[in-house]
């Protein structure tokens, strides 16, 4: 899934800013003939929705399909009571439901092909689309001395909620130079270019990445000589916010690295009941709110001997993380440490021994083929002090490994 997140409102004056769609996506996947959430569906869509703000949403649809499988009719109600148990799993969490738009189709609108279990399982599906409203942000603005903007902001509010606060004089003057990004989706971020690595090479778990920047065509303009105030709002789910305690802030230097900034002090502030994490930032500059991804454990991917793995990555979106696997010592196995978390989404690309490509694109990690685990769980170190080898020495900590196989038969039928 792909998500869009950027400028849609601030004081009626967003000329120059890069507007999104102003919407979130995400597709929930049913069993045949079955409209109970599948435990890794429930847990996917449990987690995306933590993920949402639901405050200023403007619509959400809801739309059920089916494979072909059955007769029309009876794949119509199958929609419609798929509709229903996603429409259940909002209530629960809080979305109203005067804002919830509902359809079904059954068959009518696949969108692969219904002669392989590859592409009946795309089209056994409940899709939901949330649409923002645009927010009219409103500052009081105090008695001026002629000349001067002391005192005197301009607000940006984000999709996310994210706030941004300018100096009004030097924003009114340079806003059609302006360019602000948001990268909420680490995906969109990689696919602009933008690492997901400090320094020093360590992965990072991002919980709010941006830029602050002018135009190409600005080149000569000097950007703002005042800093701006930069507002990220905090997960209310704890768990999405791994980086809630030891969250840093770093900058991204010349050569495309983030760097630890610690010269800046980060505060949690509140407005209107949310949380946010507050910092000043100097413009032009990328800013990352981080930290370190954790340790994991060692975790083996393989394709059949006659297979090539072309790339490979597991995502998480909470918390936001990205993992490339770049071991390419052998051409048909990758192998990187991660951590311990559910909701892994595998996103890979495989040569066939024909020359074709084969994609998969945002399958959870434990559907991902004929998996073959050993050691079944990422568990916690179970190893005491007192066991000791040969009666003398500590016996260190046990070794956990999982190895992820794809047969050809999974293979073949995608």
């Amino acid at each position: 899934m792909r998500k869009v997140f950027s400028v849609f409102s601030c004081l009626m004056v967003y000329t120059g800013l890069s507007l999104g769609q102003g919407k979130l996506q995400h597709s929930v996947y049913f069993d045949t003939d079955q409209s109970v959430l599948r435990a890794d569906q429930a847990r996917l869509l449990n987690a995306w929705l933590d993920s949402v703000l639901i405050n200023n949403i403007h619509s959400v649809e809801i739309t059920g399909h089916t494979d072909s499988d059955a007769d029309s009719l009876y794949n119509i109600r199958l929609s419609d009571n798929r509709c229903k148990t996603v429409t259940n799993q909002l209530l629960a969490k809080g979305f109203s439901p005067d804002l919830l738009h509902v359809s079904y189709h059954g068959e009518n609108y696949p969108i692969a092909a219904n002669n392989n279990s590859s592409g009946k399982q795309q089209n056994r599906r409940v899709d939901i689309v949330i649409h923002y409203k645009a927010i009219l942000v409103s500052t009081e603005i105090e008695p001026v001395v002629i000349d001067t903007c002391e005192g005197i902001d301009t607000t940006l509010i984000f999709e996310d909620g994210t706030r941004m606060v300018f100096n009004k004089c030097e924003y009114s003057e340079l806003k059609e130079c302006l360019e602000i990004k948001l990268w909420n989706d680490i995906r969109e971020a990689q696919r602009d270019g933008v690492s997901m690595r400090d320094d020093d090479g360590n992965q990072l778990v991002s919980n709010g990445m941006f830029s602050i920047t002018l135009k190409s065509k600005c080149k000569n303009i000097e950007c703002f000589k005042n800093k701006v105030k930069v507002l990220i709002p905090l997960n209310p789910i704890n768990y999405c916010d791994y980086c809630m305690n030891n969250q840093r802030l770093y900058i991204m230097n010349s050569a495309g690295q983030w760097v630890l900034d610690e010269s800046r002090v980060l505060e949690i502030v509140e407005i209107d009941s949310v949380k946010y994490i507050q910092v000043e930032v100097q413009c032009p500059g990328k800013v990352n709110f981080d930290c370190k991804l954790p340790e994991g454990v060692k975790l083996k991917f393989k394709v059949p001997d006659d297979y090539v793995i072309q790339s490979l990555q597991l995502v998480n979106v909470c918390p936001r993380a990205i993992i490339s696997f770049n071991d390419k010592r052998k051409p048909d196995s990758r192998v990187a440490n991660v951590p311990c978390w559910d909701n892994w989404l595998v996103y890979t690309t495989i040569l066939t021994p024909a020359g074709d490509t084969i994609v998969i694109d945002g399958v959870p990690l434990e559907k991902a083929g004929n998996n073959k685990i050993i050691c079944s769980k990422c568990a916690k170190d179970k190893s005491v002090k007192s066991e000791r080898v040969l009666g003398i020495f500590p016996s260190g900590k046990r070794a956990h490994y999982r190895k992820y196989k794809l047969s050809k038969k999974y293979l073949s039928a995608l």
